[in-house]
């Protein structure tokens, strides 16, 4: 059995189903506090489990069949704006390619509500950057990688690609980065001062006109360009390239 097939086995021993999603379980652990006022801070992360890939067209059809309130004709531009799935052609199809792709031009107030009825909810910030922060290889190689590098190369060029699956990381999340942004819970942390209407364990002490001043890596450059992402947008965007996926931060995988 060759080293990738280890991997895949591995991996699939520490995930779970639920409905069509598999989770991963992703480990405690610390990270540096990005950006405060005191240098080498330590955040602890308890451990959570996480959709091993981002809601997918399919998957999100299912959940609008039985919440009808959020069709493309008759959700409030409240809580979507006017792109809302403007890929579908219909209140419940889309191009049959995209069957499996991931679902994007959705709003936060969606993809809440599609977590709250899979019983999960968004990753908070601190979640979804420490899924990231873990060693990443590529899908197709087996080899290690540098998630910087697909950051930056990714960011530079623009380019969105729904149906790429590249990357995996250690704990089995696959394609944080690379063809889609993502939505998290407390996604405008930055401009409530810190505050989280998701609770939980949280990056700390933002300051948005001095950001760079005050962090604790400012070579860390993809970083900061989420950090601008995600404070430019509102609770009701919906953009082409902009999916969400499923966290659940108090279930646990029986042993």
């Amino acid at each position: 059995m060759n080293v990738i097939s280890h991997i895949a086995l591995f991996l699939l021993s520490m995930s779970i189903m639920i409905g069509q999603s598999s989770l991963k379980q992703v480990k405690s652990g610390t990270m540096y506090e990005f950006i405060g006022k005191k240098k080498n801070v330590k955040i602890k992360i308890d451990a959570f489990l996480m959709s091993d890939h981002a809601v997918t067209n399919g998957e999100f059809r299912n959940f609008i069949r039985q919440n009808p309130q959020w069709k493309k004709s008759r959700v409030s531009r409240l809580l979507a704006d006017r792109n809302y799935l403007q890929h579908w052609t219909s209140d419940s199809t889309f191009p049959a390619h995209m069957e499996h792709a991931t679902i994007t031009n959705v709003s936060w107030h969606s993809a809440k509500a599609y977590c709250a009825w899979k019983g999960g909810m968004l990753p908070t910030n601190a979640q979804w950057e420490f899924a990231l922060s873990k060693n990443h290889i590529s899908i197709q190689t087996g080899k290690k990688i540098s998630i910087n590098e697909v950051l930056l190369k990714w960011y530079a060029n623009g380019n969105s690609d729904i149906f790429k699956h590249g990357i995996i990381s250690s704990d089995g999340i696959r394609d944080l980065v690379g063809s889609h942004w993502e939505w998290t819970e407390d996604f405008n942390e930055l401009m409530v001062n810190g505050d989280s209407r998701g609770g939980g364990n949280q990056e700390s002490n933002f300051v948005c006109g001095s950001a760079s001043l005050n962090s604790n890596d400012a070579s860390n450059y993809a970083r900061f360009i989420r950090i601008a992402f995600r404070t430019s947008i509102k609770a009701s965007t919906t953009t082409k390239n902009l999916g969400f996926r499923i966290c659940h931060p108090k279930m646990e995988i029986a042993q």
